[in-house]
């Protein structure tokens, strides 16, 4: 019962270390990202999000304190209710293969449909750069960087489209899990 009294003190934060034992003994260490219903989400390295399922944890451990598992379950619901309560009751969320097909036509049109406006903002500035050396280079009758130009943006507006479909994906999920809550 001492960690009802010291649940301030140890509450999820942004960035809390944690280090979760694993059944069979795999440790997954990383900094707390989000909760999400029975998960938690942490960042081991740059650029690296996993999932990990709370029912599958034996042990954990919060900036290298030791957190009860049922305090770790009941923190991360509450964080998802948190997520859940800041979702817009009428937010329009576009499916993300709409999100991704808008930023395969012209990266960053996928984030303004989202809103993410300076995402969007970011990748159109980039996407004019290309179009604009492209263009410049067919004007000039220079067809040698072409091919290399075109394989740029077009991988480009792959990595804008694959953005934009998850940050879509993402906010159906909460959305529906929100409607699900009744809210």
């Amino acid at each position: 019962m001492w960690w009802l009294l010291a649940g301030a003190a140890l509450a999820l934060d942004g960035n809390d270390r944690l280090v979760l034992e694993l059944a069979g003994g795999e440790v997954v260490e990383g900094s707390y990202i989000r909760s999400g219903p029975d998960t938690v989400a942490i960042s081991p390295a740059a650029g690296e999000i996993h999932e990990v399922p709370l029912v599958i944890v034996e042990q954990a451990l919060v900036n290298g304190e030791p957190m009860p598992l049922e305090q770790l379950r009941a923190e991360a619901a509450a964080a998802w209710q948190q997520t859940l309560l800041m979702v817009p009751p009428e937010q329009w969320n576009p499916h993300p293969a709409g999100v991704a097909g808008a930023s395969m036509l012209l990266a960053g049109t996928g984030h303004a449909m989202l809103g993410e406006w300076k995402a969007a903002g970011g990748y159109a500035a980039v996407e004019g750069v290309f179009l604009g050396t492209i263009a410049l280079n067919v004007a000039l009758e220079d067809p040698r960087p072409l091919p290399a130009l075109i394989g740029l943006d077009v991988l480009f507006k792959i990595w804008a489209a694959q953005e934009a479909a998850r940050i879509a994906k993402r906010r159906r999920g909460i959305a529906e899990a929100a409607r699900e809550a009744g809210r």
